[in-house]
């Protein structure tokens, strides 16, 4: 089953992060990052957002594991911030 924690993981396995890396970038703990990784505990859904953007996790897989509307719309946030940046940053003229 594809979970939040799982898309966290190898994303950021991806990334060749470490859990305190990524935990660095969102402010938590290290040991956080871990337990969001496997499961034993729930992550906000501000948290969710932040790691969606981090790790550049795709918005169909990271609303796929989303059980809210509000977990959707932190996803949404991520991803419309990502493409302000995108245009501003690579689509000058």
């Amino acid at each position: 089953m594809n979970t939040k924690g799982n898309l966290i993981r190898s994303h950021r396995e991806r990334k060749d992060w470490t859990q305190a890396r990524l935990a660095y970038f969102m402010g938590v703990s290290p040991q956080a990052v871990g337990l969001w990784e496997n499961g034993r505990r729930q992550m906000t859904d501000g948290h969710w957002g932040s790691a969606c953007y981090l790790l550049k996790i795709p918005m169909n897989d990271a609303l796929s594991v989303c059980t809210t509307n509000s977990e959707k719309r932190h996803v949404l946030v991520a991803y419309t911030v990502a493409f302000k940046e995108l245009d501003n940053d690579d689509c000058r003229d």
